[in-house]
């Protein structure tokens, strides 16, 4: 098959809108306003995503 796991992009914006869903539909739970997120909150949150794309490439390559 010939497949470079190099040249698989996971694309970020699908990502960040599946993220931003979960913030949207938590504040729209508890009825709140979404806000400004700390940088702590921030680095959290980019670490997370890396940590997702990682497991998701992962789960790629064991199934290829």
């Amino acid at each position: 098959m010939g497949v470079k796991l190099t040249t698989i992009e996971i694309d970020e914006l699908v990502i960040n809108e599946a993220i931003d869903d979960v913030f949207l539909v938590a504040h729209q739970e508890f009825n709140t306003k979404s806000g400004d997120i700390t940088p702590e909150q921030n680095e959290r949150l980019e670490s997370l995503k890396t940590e997702l794309f990682d497991l998701i490439l992962e789960q790629v390559k064991q199934n290829l």
